[in-house]
C-alpha cells in the first residue's frame, strides 16, 4: 500500500510504478496516500542528445566559419577544401541539411563545377537509414541496384552497364591523357550510375534536390 512508502522512495519511482502506487492509495480509500503522490513532481524527461549534423546547424556563422577555418589546414582533407574554408562552409552546410556530420560531409560532397554533389555511396547510405532496401548486383561489366522501400510506395530496378557508358562516351580519357575511371575501375561506376538511376527512377520524394557526383 501506498502509505508504507516514504515520500522520499516516492520521489525516486519512475512514472509507471509512481502511477501503480496512486492506484494501489485509491483502490484502498487512502486519501493521504494518494495526496503524498501527486504531490511528487513527474520525473524529468532526459533530453536527446544533439546529432553532429544538428549541432553544426545550431552555430553560429563565425564559429562555423572558425571551424572551417582551422579545417582548411589539414592535409587528410580532399584537395578541393584545403585552403579554402568557404568550400568547407558550404560543404558542411549542405550535407548538414541531409543530415551528414561536417566531417562526413567533406568526404561524401564533391566540388563539381561549382556545384556540391553527393556520392552515390553517400545518398545510398541515406536512403538506408531511412529504413528502406537497397539490393546491388554487379559485375566488372554491369551492375543492378534494386529498391524496396518500406513506406508503402513501390521500389524498382535499374542496370548500368559498360556498354551503356562507352555510347555515352564516358569511358574516354581526359584531355592530358588521364585513362577514364570507367577503363580503370568500371564496377564501382556503373553501381554508382544505377543506384543514380533507381533512386531518381522510384524514390524522388527521398532524393530530392540531391545531385549525383557520378552524375
Amino acid at each position: 500500500k501506498a502509505t508504507g512508502r516514504p515520500f522520499e522512495e516516492v520521489l525516486l519511482l519512475p512514472g509507471t510504478l509512481r502511477e501503480e502506487v496512486w492506484r494501489q492509495a485509491y483502490e484502498a480509500q487512502d486519501p493521504a496516500g494518494m495526496a503524498q503522490v501527486l504531490a511528487v513532481p513527474e520525473p524529468a524527461q532526459a533530453q536527446r542528445a544533439l546529432s553532429p549534423a544538428e549541432s553544426w546547424q545550431g552555430l553560429m556563422l563565425d564559429q562555423k566559419l572558425h571551424y572551417a577555418t582551422i579545417l582548411a589546414d589539414s592535409t587528410i582533407i580532399p584537395d578541393d577544401y584545403r585552403k579554402r574554408p568557404a568550400n568547407i562552409l558550404i560543404a558542411c552546410s549542405k550535407g548538414a541539411a541531409l543530415g551528414l556530420s561536417p566531417e562526413d560531409s567533406l568526404y561524401a560532397i564533391h566540388g563539381i563545377q561549382g556545384r556540391p554533389p553527393l556520392s552515390a555511396e553517400a545518398v545510398r547510405a541515406r536512403v538506408q537509414a531511412m529504413g528502406h532496401k537497397l539490393t546491388i548486383e554487379s559485375s566488372v561489366t554491369s551492375a543492378t541496384v534494386t529498391l524496396e522501400r518500406t513506406d508503402g510506395h513501390p521500389g524498382g530496378s535499374e542496370t548500368y552497364t559498360t556498354e551503356m557508358a562507352h555510347r555515352a562516351g564516358l569511358d574516354k580519357p581526359s584531355k592530358t591523357g588521364v585513362p577514364s575511371k570507367w577503363t580503370l575501375d568500371p564496377e564501382p561506376m556503373c553501381i554508382a550510375r544505377a543506384s543514380s538511376r533507381v533512386l531518381k527512377a522510384h524514390a524522388a520524394d527521398l532524393v530530392c534536390g540531391i545531385t549525383f557526383a557520378e552524375d
